[in-house]
């Protein structure tokens, strides 16, 4: 039963993080790699008003932020910068995975042997699977990142 469990839960956790959205990885590291129309918003100081609007030329070096009145600002090197990131802000998914792992774990605690008989009979793995997609679902993380300058 070990044997199985040792070549069960790596396959496992590679196919919960194959079921995630390729956004997940691909984070602009600095300024020069936010591409052009997104959303972005930044201040050039801390007390003064954030600006919002979609970025233009950031990969060329010489960045502007264009507002949504059409009005195109320089960005000033230095300025605190965040993009909003295109992707899902809810976890689903991810939480019904998570919630899946967990109720397999506490039914193989429960039934070492892991009898036919314990998996069919305990609906705690179902029940996991449904709290932790309910779980994913109501955790909303903030959609917007700060990006670095060089």
């Amino acid at each position: 039963m070990r044997r199985f469990v040792r070549a069960v839960l790596p396959a496992t956790l590679y196919l919960a993080l194959a079921c995630q959205p390729p956004t997940l990885w691909s984070r602009p590291s600095r300024v020069s790699h936010v591409p052009d129309g997104a959303r972005v918003r930044l201040s050039a100081a801390r007390d003064e008003p954030r600006v919002e609007g979609r970025s233009f030329a950031f990969q060329l070096g010489s960045p502007r932020v264009i507002t949504g009145t059409g009005d195109s600002i320089a960005v000033p090197a230095g300025a605190a910068l965040e993009i909003q990131l295109d992707k899902k802000t809810k976890r689903a998914r991810t939480g019904g995975v998570i919630g899946g792992l967990v109720g397999f774990g506490i039914t193989w605690a429960r039934c070492p042997e892991f009898k036919k008989r314990c998996r069919q009979n305990d609906p705690t793995s179902v029940l996991t699977i449904g709290l932790g997609a309910l779980i994913g679902y109501a955790i909303r993380p903030n959609p917007w990142v700060s990006v670095p300058w060089e």
